[in-house]
């Protein structure tokens, strides 16, 4: 059975690859997007913040933006907010296109960043253009450069209580209430972890096993040697 981070991997590797290829292959990025943010069938929830590469690696972000922009492999890698505007804007179908942009706004606007605005300043720079001014309030962030990288095995208890904080507030209450015996239990409730099977757990083992270990143990569970 698929886990949540190697379905994630595998959308990844079709949504890198419409960018990577470009012309009428980026129409695929606006459906590629509503997946990665709203979940599948299969996992209603965001898919973005953590996936299994084909290699094995495990990457992990904490900002949606890092996923836009971040190099190939940790993000999508897209040039700009702008290009991402553009593409989607042109995308058929249209009501495909407008829907991704209203997902990535609310979701960039969950991280304090206002994607309108930064687009336009991607579009300034592009053309050598200088803002007038800053508009009043907060102006736009991008949260990215200072996100170090992450995997899943370096999760520390504060940044998985951020997470369940962020992604399944009911378990955070829950957790308030001290109904887990740890922080790591209610992020394997809350779907951020998932545990290694007892397969799993015996195939990693196993390719750290030398022979005369391998052999010892397919003596004492009545198979065939490798």
């Amino acid at each position: 059975m698929i886990t949540k981070a190697q379905q994630a991997g595998e959308l990844y590797s079709a949504g890198r690859k419409a960018v990577r290829d470009g012309g009428l292959e980026l129409h695929s990025l606006a459906r590629h997007l509503i997946l990665m943010i709203d979940g599948t069938n299969e996992f209603k929830e965001p898919l973005w913040p953590i996936r299994e590469l084909s290699d094995g690696r495990v990457i992990e972000l904490d900002y949606f933006i890092d996923y836009l922009l971040k190099p190939a492999r940790e993000g999508l890698h897209l040039p700009s907010l702008y290009f991402l505007k553009q593409t989607l804007e042109a995308t058929t179908p249209v009501d495909a296109g407008a829907t991704a942009l209203a997902r990535v706004r609310a979701t960039l606007a969950s991280e304090d960043i206002d994607f309108d605005a930064q687009a336009r300043l991607d579009e300034m720079k592009l053309h050598g253009e200088r803002p007038a001014a800053m508009p009043k309030g907060r102006p736009p962030k991008i949260k990215r450069d200072n996100v170090p990288f992450k995997s899943s095995r370096g999760n520390s208890a504060s940044h998985l209580a951020t997470r369940i904080k962020r992604e399944r507030p009911d378990i955070s209450e829950r957790l308030a209430k001290g109904e887990f015996k740890s922080v790591r239990a209610a992020a394997i409730e809350a779907g951020i972890i998932t545990p290694p099977t007892p397969l799993e757990q015996m195939q990693k083992l196993w390719a750290k096993l030398d022979a005369a270990n391998r052999m010892a143990f397919t003596e004492w569970a009545g198979l065939k040697p490798p």
